[in-house]
C-alpha cells in the first residue's frame, strides 16, 4: 500500500520489508520510507516474495488478505517465517463507531450504492474478494501453524465529520469507482454529508468528538 502500515513498526523493529506489487503504490510507498534506514520497499507479490528461507520473525497483512491468493500466500509465509514466527492479517471494521448510528448507517448505504454501480459498470470483472470472517478458518485448515487465534482490539481517537467523511473517501471501493467515472454524486453522497454534518457536527469539523476503531487479527503461530 501506502507505506503508512509498513511505517507503523519502525520502533519495535530492527529490519523491515515492505512489499508492493502495484508501480503506483510502490512509487509511492517507497517515498515514504526514503529517510527511514531500517525499511526496505520492494515490488513483490505475497506468493512470490524473494526472501529467503526462515528469514523472517513476522509476517503481516494489512487490510489486504481478502484480496491475495490466500493458500499460496499462506505456504510462503510459512516458508519464509522462522520457527516459532508469527503470521498476522489484521483488518478494520467499517465503518468505525461514532455517537450517531444514522452516520453509520448512511456510510453503508452509499458504498451499497456505489459498489451497485461500479459492479454494473463492470469495474470488478475479474476481481476475487474473499470472506474476510473465513480468514481463521484458512489459517487452521492451511495446516502450517501450530496455533491459530482471533481477537479483536480497538483505539479511540479524536475525530468529526470531516474525519468521519474523509475515512469514506479512502476506502478503496470508493477510489476505483471515481476512477471508473462514477459520480458520488449519483450515489448520494451529498445526502451522506449532510446526514453525518448532522450528526457529528458541532465543533470543528474534524477533531471534535471521538471515533472508534476496531481491529479483527487473525494470526499463526508457525
Amino acid at each position: 500500500g501506502t507505506g503508512t502500515s509498513t511505517i507503523f513498526w519502525e520502533n519495535s523493529s530492527e529490519e523491515i520489508i515492505g512489499l508492493e506489487p502495484n508501480e503506483d503504490m510502490f512509487s509511492f510507498a517507497k517515498k515514504a520510507v526514503e529517510l527511514k534506514k531500517q525499511i526496505k520497499i520492494f515490488r513483490a507479490v505475497s506468493t512470490e516474495t524473494g526472501l529467503e528461507n526462515d528469514s523472517v520473525d513476522l509476517v503481516t497483512c494489512s487490510q489486504s488478505l481478502h484480496w491475495m491468493d490466500i493458500p499460496k500466500t499462506l505456504v510462503e509465509a510459512n516458508r519464509i517465517l522462522r520457527n516459532g514466527g508469527i503470521f498476522v492479517a489484521y483488518d478494520c471494521d467499517w465503518p468505525p463507531s461514532v455517537k450517531d448510528y444514522r452516520s453509520e448507517q448512511a456510510w453503508i448505504d452509499f458504498r451499497s450504492k456505489i459498489n451497485k454501480k461500479a459492479s454494473e459498470k463492470g469495474l470488478y470483472k475479474g476481481v476475487v474478494k474473499h470472506d474476510k470472517s473465513k480468514h481463521v478458518t484458512a489459517l487452521k485448515d492451511s495446516g502450517l501453524f501450530s496455533y491459530v487465534n482471533e481477537i479483536v482490539v480497538h483505539s479511540v481517537e479524536p475525530g468529526g465529520p470531516e474525519r468521519f467523511i474523509g475515512l469514506l473517501l479512502s476506502q478503496g471501493d470508493v477510489g476505483t469507482a471515481q476512477r471508473g467515472g462514477i459520480s458520488l454524486d449519483d450515489c448520494g453522497f451529498d445526502e451522506f454529508k449532510k446526514i453525518v454534518n448532522l450528526g457529528l457536527g458541532g465543533g470543528d469539523g474534524h477533531n471534535d468528538g471521538e471515533i472508534l476503531f476496531c481491529w479483527r487479527v487473525r494470526y499463526g503461530v508457525k
